[in-house]
């Protein structure tokens, strides 16, 4: 999961200048919280968590602190997830 996430966010980082750093470093931390639980929980009870990024990252953007774009890296991203990776990280 992590390493698809890093590999996202090098093709998307041009696009998602819109977006904090404090956002952008927020996500990432979210995300390494996620990939710990998965090595170590059951991914079903993981996966909702997993998915609940889509409504953090429609929130940041309503706060305005989001772009467009880093919310359309994050979905497409979260919409990929649907079985526990091989390798965590």
């Amino acid at each position: 999961m992590l390493n698809f996430l890093t590999k996202q966010l090098n093709t998307w980082a041009g696009k998602i200048v819109g977006t904090k750093s404090t956002q952008i470093r927020n996500f990432y931390e979210y995300v390494l919280e996620l990939n710990q639980r998965a090595e170590n929980e059951v991914w079903n009870e993981v996966l909702p968590f997993v998915k609940m990024l889509n409504s953090k990252v429609n929130y940041a953007q309503e706060r305005k602190v989001a772009s467009r774009e880093f919310v359309e890296m994050i979905n497409e991203c979260v919409n990929q997830i649907t079985t526990k990776p091989t390798q965590c990280v």
